[in-house]
């Protein structure tokens, strides 16, 4: 990891010890557009820099006459729905959800599951052993992705895991670039460790225990719900759940149009498809284009779509 990129993301680091998760992702996209006035007040850190590879172009053997010319090589394209498909097939876990965004010019390929291995109500002395045992099986998930398609390093900036239990309380979620992860099929223990510790942190479990007050259904059913409500062929639209220290938080994006007709829309379904989840959650929204750009984002209390706040752009 080179000096530079150790600065930047010790940076942002600080920055997101102050903020809550939730508050940290609507201010970060309000610093990207410039703020907005219904946007809560707080400090905005700085965004990660785009984490670009750059090209080393091969030295071309002159040929030995005048008449041949060299004929480039052709780089295969990088299908964005191809590259998510192949993704998902490497999670391996039965809940899951997989995404691609784009925001300041850094695009994530966002990997969300439910760890059956994590114990959801852990004791003081269980806690640091536990969430370590959710680093690694995070580390272990992005490699397993990054090595699932050559067009994940090509496309992405950052692999970003979420990690949850069974209760759907938030573990870790942390920042790795694509380079930093292990290359081989079944990394080592040490391999793993290494890997782990060039993660960007983003939220770390520090409570024994989050309250939740479930709807009549379940988030799997809230899901399924979701789902209805858009095309399966659509990849790059997700929903996930995650309980932190922040609340309770549904995760919801979809592509298409962000005008306000079209959002309107389709929040209104997705309010209509919660209905049954649980009401002291919230929703946190993002539009993305095609290429997976973020066109707006936005935050809303599920029992009072009044308070929607845009937070991008």
């Amino acid at each position: 990891m080179t000096t530079q990129f150790s600065e930047d993301i010790h940076t942002i680091r600080c920055a997101s010890r102050v903020l809550p998760p939730v508050l940290a992702f609507v201010v970060i996209l309000a610093a990207c557009s410039g703020g907005s006035a219904n946007i809560p007040t707080a400090a905005a850190p700085t965004l990660p820099p785009t984490w670009t590879p750059t090209p080393t172009a091969p030295t071309a053997t002159p040929l030995p006459t005048a008449t041949q010319t060299p004929s480039p090589t052709a780089t295969p394209a990088c299908d964005l729905a191809a590259t998510l498909r192949e993704a998902k097939a490497a999670v391996p876990y039965e809940q899951y959800a997989v995404l691609i965004n784009q925001v300041a010019g850094t695009r994530s390929l966002v990997v969300w599951f439910v760890d059956p291995d994590l114990v959801p109500y852990p004791t003081p002395e269980t806690l640091p052993q536990q969430f370590s045992l959710a680093v690694s099986h995070a580390t272990r998930v992005a490699a397993a992705i990054t090595q699932a398609s050559p067009c994940v390093s090509r496309l992405v900036d950052v692999v970003n895991p979420v990690v949850v239990d069974s209760r759907y309380q938030g573990w870790f979620s942390g920042l790795v670039r694509p380079a930093d992860l292990p290359t081989v099929p079944d990394p080592t223990e040490e391999q793993i460790a290494a890997a782990s510790a060039e993660f960007l942190v983003g939220y770390q479990r520090s409570a024994l225990r989050h309250d939740f007050q479930n709807g009549t259904c379940r988030w799997p059913e809230a899901r399924e719900r979701l789902q209805s409500h858009f095309s399966q062929e659509r990849e790059n639209v997700a929903f996930y759940f995650v309980i932190d220290d922040g609340g309770s938080h549904v995760w919801i994006q979809w592509d298409g149009p962000a005008d306000p007709i079209m959002m309107s829309v389709n929040l209104g379904n997705i309010f209509l498809a919660l209905e049954c989840f649980s009401q002291e959650s919230d929703i946190i929204f993002t539009i993305v284009d095609d290429q997976a750009v973020v066109m707006a984002a936005g935050i809303v209390p599920i029992n009072n779509p009044g308070q929607l706040r845009v937070a991008y752009p």
